[in-house]
């Protein structure tokens, strides 16, 4: 296969996969607006409603069967004056659709027979809008239903345009081939070499794995997503609790735990957001053709304020993926077969810029790549900053095969 079939490939799976991902996405931002964001805007709403009172007119458990079973649900009407002015509502709580326990659903409509009265509540600015029970339900916990489906989706679009791998840019090495080949497109170099008109071998410069800009968007689509779920249950669920005195115990030690996760993912936000002024490294392979038993010369440069960096680590290394199923459940393993390292440099002049070697050993595996087995080759960089995020970077290395 051609190397502009492989490019072309590698552009419609892409496309492929952001679709893939984009479907989840949807679909999880569709669910989650009904049955998250429209029942608890409506709650929140509803506590600025005037209270009045209702005659119900009729009430029974509706139920709606299908092949999966049977569904139930409150269907009350009721009968109110806003202003001497008479309107019928049909109610009952926010939930948006009908649910199984049938029990639940009767005991409601016990307590309100028709030819009763019972306190309703009436948005002030729209008297057509009611409902009777305004307090947090047992159906707002489906709202963690499209949890799945957004963090697939986001998290699969994330990683599908925010992950890059190795960039190369070749150069001659005499002087006026070198500009000639500069002066050329990407497009024109890719069918040069896909003919075999152009060497594959020149410098490499590489990329890391995932930008900080990708960094600082993927955290924030989690931080937020994660917060704003466990936030509509702390407002409506544990906080009013906390102010009436009257304190469920039960809904408030459960949510701990998420609250915690939730704190911690805002702190790594906000540490993301501080790595992004961190200085930011440039490296290049003198030869980007490598194959087990090769060596070349690795250069390194520092954008931003390198003075700021007290020492600097780069390390080779060579892992293993093995991914595996166990009854429904999917595994991966990871195991390191290979570490080196490169290099460990302290003082503004060592850590600005600088070349090393590296070497790949002779006896081993190049990269691979399968659905259920990767032999992945990287750089792995640190450049610790004292009392701030320190610069940790992951460049992949393509190892070719002899």
């Amino acid at each position: 296969m051609s190397k502009v079939s492989k490019v072309r490939k590698k552009e419609v799976s892409g496309c492929l996969m952001g679709g893939f991902f984009g479907v989840f996405a949807i679909a999880g931002l569709a669910t989650s607006y009904f049955m998250t964001w429209l029942p608890m805007s409506n709650l929140i709403a509803a506590r600025g409603w005037e209270e009045r009172v209702c005659e119900i007119l009729s009430s029974q458990v509706a139920e709606s069967r299908s092949s999966d079973g049977s569904t139930y649900r409150v269907d009350i009407r009721y009968r109110y004056q806003v202003e001497w002015e008479t309107y019928d509502g049909d109610r009952y709580d926010f939930s948006t659709g009908s649910s199984s326990g049938y029990e639940s659903k009767r005991r409601a409509v016990d307590a309100h027979p028709p030819g009763s009265e019972t306190p309703c509540y009436v948005d002030p600015d729209d008297p057509t809008r009611s409902v009777i029970n305004r307090k947090p339900g047992g159906y707002l916990w489906w709202g963690l239903f499209p949890l799945p489906f957004l963090a697939v989706g986001i998290g699969g679009l994330l990683f599908t345009f925010t992950s890059t791998g190795p960039r190369k840019r070749v150069e001659s090495k005499s002087g006026a081939a070198g500009s000639a080949t500069s002066a050329k497109s990407f497009r024109e170099v890719v069918k040069e070499r896909s003919t075999g008109a152009a060497a594959s071998h020149g410098l490499l410069e590489l990329e890391p794995e995932i930008s900080p800009l990708g960094k600082i968007i993927g955290t924030f689509f989690i931080a937020a997503f994660w917060n704003g779920i466990v936030s509509i249950f702390l407002f409506t669920t544990v906080i009013p609790g906390f102010r009436s005195g009257d304190i469920d115990w039960i809904p408030t030690l459960f949510l701990i735990p998420f609250v915690l996760v939730g704190v911690g993912l805002i702190s790594f936000f906000f540490y993301q957001i501080l790595a992004w002024f961190n200085p930011r490294p440039q490296l290049t392979l003198e030869e980007g053709h490598l194959t087990p038993g090769a060596a070349t010369s690795l250069r390194w440069q520092f954008r931003g304020r390198p003075g700021r960096l007290r020492q600097l680590t780069m390390t080779f290394e060579g892992r293993e993926a093995a991914r595996y199923r166990r009854g429904t459940s999917t595994y991966t393993d990871h195991h390191v077969f290979h570490t080196e390292d490169l290099l460990t440099a302290t003082g503004f002049h060592q850590i600005h810029r600088g070349e090393t070697s590296l070497q790949v050993p002779q006896s081993t595996m190049p990269s691979f790549k399968s659905p259920n087995n990767e032999i992945e080759w990287r750089l792995k960089i640190r450049g610790d900053i004292p009392f701030w995020p320190d610069v940790i970077e992951n460049f992949e290395i393509t190892i070719y095969p002899p």
